[in-house]
């Protein structure tokens, strides 16, 4: 048994990183229970030998007094060693220079210097899957070259001058599909990918562009969904061990389209019918012209995800949410204008538009018109009118 202890450690840790199940029997003692005012964080180092986690589990004992704890585990990203770190929160100011001495006694030891690339610190051990992506990320986004011996996310994030690219603008497309519940355009985006644009990217961006839409889908889609969404990501993810190229992030990209559409669309004609069309439509009627109406804060009325509440409206009402709203604040418009002399300005806080400029693009927009335009041929028709009789 004693011989099998350091492959289940290892296997235990490999699972901790990755975000799955594990047996907590055989992690470290200072993972097995999170201590109060602990910080942990994790670094993968250079590759520079093949007793490099002997080397650095070495050094790290020789900082255990300085309150530095960790353990190794051998090669888990692209043929670098992984090192996850407990500290206390009181000495997160010091946690640099308790690393670069870490870096320090492992370059002497191999005369050659080894640099650490680390995550954000973590106040729970429950963080440190995100901890071990920011790691790797760290390195990608430094292409493994850099002058300083620490180097954290963050400051790379700080100084990574990052343009909005097609990788951006496939998420903003995305996130608005789920949003207003349009599973047609979910259904279409994979296609996207085979036009320019999306090759010959940085590697770091396809991994980033991953990481976001995991984020939107936690916040967007109701909580048992995006669980089990994220989860088949996650081994698609683990299958390729955290390395994407354009080629597999079509794949996950077209994997996270089909369980957002099938997730969506699943839901049973029970649950279908346990929120009633009438119920939504008489909430809408109520609540329409208030500026902080949204499909969000719908959502949250009736305990649904916006993604859904969209779908099953649009799936009942055969137009959106978006554009039922927007055709009831229009026709509210065309009254207002028509049988009263209020001002552009009253008329767009009325209507809960959150400036006169927007409120004029709508009305032209499903009108056909500007307000002005529409008052003066109205004011004119009500003119002949009266001269006529």
């Amino acid at each position: 048994m004693g011989e099998l202890e350091p492959l289940q450690r290892n296997y235990a840790l490999f699972r901790l990183l990755k975000g799955m199940n594990y047996n907590k029997e055989y992690l470290p003692e200072f993972l097995k229970e999170q201590g109060d005012g602990c910080c942990y964080l994790v670094a993968c180092t250079d590759p520079f030998s093949e007793d490099n986690e002997a080397i650095i589990s070495e050094n790290l004992e020789n900082l255990r007094l300085h309150g530095l704890q960790g353990t190794v585990l051998n090669k888990t990203f692209a043929g670098r060693d992984t090192v996850i770190l407990c500290f206390d929160s009181e000495a997160i100011l010091e946690i640099t220079e308790l690393l670069e001495k870490l870096s320090d006694l492992c370059s002497r030891q191999r005369k050659k210097e080894i640099h650490l690339y680390i995550s954000n610190p973590k106040n729970s051990i429950r963080a440190l899957p995100k901890a071990f992506s920011e790691a790797c990320l760290a390195w990608e986004f430094s292409e493994g070259k850099s002058s300083q011996k620490i180097i954290s996310y963050g400051k790379v994030i700080d100084n990574k001058q990052h343009r909005p690219d097609a990788l951006d603008e496939l998420c903003d497309k995305a996130e608005t599909a789920i949003i207003i519940g349009d599973m047609e355009t979910m259904l279409r985006l994979p296609a996207d990918l085979t036009f320019g644009g999306y090759e010959n990217l940085p590697q770091h961006r396809y991994k980033e562009t991953v990481i976001r839409l995991m984020e939107s889908i936690s916040v967007l889609v109701k909580e048992e969904y995006a669980k089990s969404i994220n989860n088949d990501l996650g081994i698609l993810l683990q299958q390729y061990d955290g390395i994407i190229d354009a080629g597999r992030f079509r794949s996950i990209f077209s994997a996270l389209c089909m369980d957002v559409v099938n997730q969506i669309m699943s839901k049973t004609e029970d649950e279908d019918g346990s929120l009633s069309m009438e119920l939504l439509v008489d909430y809408i009627e109520q609540n329409f012209m208030r500026q902080n109406f949204s499909i969000t804060g719908m959502a949250e009325m009736f305990s649904v995800s916006p993604s859904w509440l969209s779908h099953y409206f649009k799936k009942h009402m055969h137009q959106t949410l978006i554009e039922y709203v927007n055709e009831k604040k229009m026709y509210e418009a065309r009254n207002l204008l028509c049988a009263s002399g209020i001002r552009l300005e009253e008329l767009t806080e009325k209507l809960g538009y959150g400036s006169v400029s927007s409120f004029i693009r709508s009305f032209k927009k499903i009108v056909g018109m500007t307000p002005g335009k529409y008052r003066e041929i109205h004011e004119a028709k009500e003119k002949n009118k009266y001269e006529q009789d």
